[in-house]
């Protein structure tokens, strides 16, 4: 018996020290990858790639928390081993926000549903998890994240050994996912206002207004991401669709849509408040006409163009995820469609100026016609009347018939 205990216990010194090593080469390894770079994708997933060699992490996410929006995004979410699309929500009352709110790790190893009836203001969403563990992601004296594992299959898959580890990893991985946001957020004012300018170049050296409107459209996905984008101006109190971007072979088909401005719901509001409409989820917010392919928006931008105060037209934009675009996106397409406005409206003056000009060397044409042949008119009639004289002459001075008949002839 104590051959066999001492043996027991050398085997657990072993594995705890086996463990111990895979520990600290993990935390090296996201030491090193965190550092290494400013890509939030990547510390995700060097950070999941180097937990996976110490923990379970079949079921693993990372979800960053926005304060000013009061939104919970999931950037980095692995569902049975699979990469799947996290989107976002408004903070609720789930154990992600739980954790956001109390600063604090939570451990619930097993019973799952009952441990959460003593946590106040908690409710289970998503799937049954028999056994999860989640760790707040802090900087300074913010939450600005948790990281989150948790197994379907069976109880205690984690424990408190896990938890110690996760709680060690995030401390580190927090300063470096603060820092990667803070380059996002750098990088994406830089790109934005670098774009602004090559479109301002763009449009003050055309007043082609096909130019003007393809160009800025593609200017715009370097803005915001869509999957589709459209231009609708106003025109004889009817919105039309005149460009768009995404839509393959069904654009012809967009082209002939139009709307009518008093019913549409989100122009109409943009004429109300000359301020760009954000619809975070078309299923909460059904407010877009039922046009061809709507059916597949989820998230949606309107921006006004305006112009010494009148709307003219409008710029959209939508997304197939719901909660895409947040307010700095509209803010974004808002400015964006600012710029388009005075350019649009430039080259229609222009057109206008041209076809006026048009019009004017017609009438000059027709005009310069007209007295041409007035001209012509009086030159034939003088003939005739010169003719009449020469022959009444001829009358006076002669009796000859035959003669004055050859000479006039």
């Amino acid at each position: 018996a104590d051959v066999a205990a001492v043996a027991i216990s050398r085997a657990m010194l072993f594995a705890e020290r086996d463990r111990r090593i895979r520990e600290l080469s993990a935390l090296n390894e996201i030491s090193q990858a965190i550092s290494s770079t400013l890509d939030l994708e990547e510390i995700f997933s060097r950070l999941h790639e180097s937990l996976s060699t110490v923990i379970d992490t079949t079921n693993f996410y990372v979800a960053l928390y926005d304060p000013e929006k009061d939104e919970v995004s999931f950037p980095y979410y692995v569902d049975e081993g699979k990469r799947g699309k996290g989107g976002s929500r408004k903070a609720g009352s789930g154990l992600t926000e739980y954790i956001i709110r109390t600063h604090e790790p939570l451990f619930l190893p097993d019973k799952v549903e009952e441990r959460i009836k003593e946590l106040e203001g908690v409710q289970l969403t998503g799937k049954k998890a028999l056994s999860w563990l989640g760790v707040p992601l802090i900087v300074g004296d913010r939450a600005i994240g948790v990281i989150v594992v948790q197994s379907y299959e069976r109880e205690n898959a984690f424990d408190v050994t896990d938890l110690n580890f996760l709680v060690t990893v995030a401390g580190q991985a927090a300063v470096a996912i603060q820092n990667a946001l803070l380059f996002q957020e750098e990088k994406k004012r830089r790109e934005m206002a670098l774009t602004l300018r090559e479109m301002g170049e763009l449009l003050s050296s055309t007043l082609d207004l096909e130019a003007i409107i393809n160009g800025a459209l593609d200017y715009l996905k370097r803005i915001v991401d869509y999957d589709t984008a459209s231009l609708s101006l106003l025109e004889d109190n009817v919105l039309r669709i005149v460009a768009g971007r995404g839509f393959g072979e069904k654009m012809e088909e967009i082209l002939q849509v139009t709307f009518d401005p008093e019913k549409n719901i989100p122009f109409r509001r943009m004429k109300e408040t000359l301020r760009p409409v954000l619809i975070a989820d078309t299923r909460e917010e059904d407010i877009l006409n039922k046009v061809a392919g709507v059916e597949r928006i989820r998230s949606w931008i309107g921006a006004p163009l305006v112009y010494k105060g009148e709307v003219i037209g409008q710029l959209a934009v939508d997304k197939e995820v719901p909660g895409f675009f947040t307010p700095e996106d509209a803010e974004a397409v808002m400015i964006f469609a600012g710029q388009l406005a005075v350019a649009i409206q430039n080259a229609r003056l222009y057109q206008e100026t041209v076809t006026l000009a048009e019009e004017l060397e017609e009438r000059v044409r027709q005009r310069t016609a007209e007295l041409q042949q007035a001209m012509e008119d009086l030159a034939r009639e003088r003939d005739m009347v010169e003719t009449l004289y020469r022959i009444t002459e001829r009358l006076t001075a002669t009796l000859d018939l035959d003669r004055i008949l050859n000479e006039a002839l």
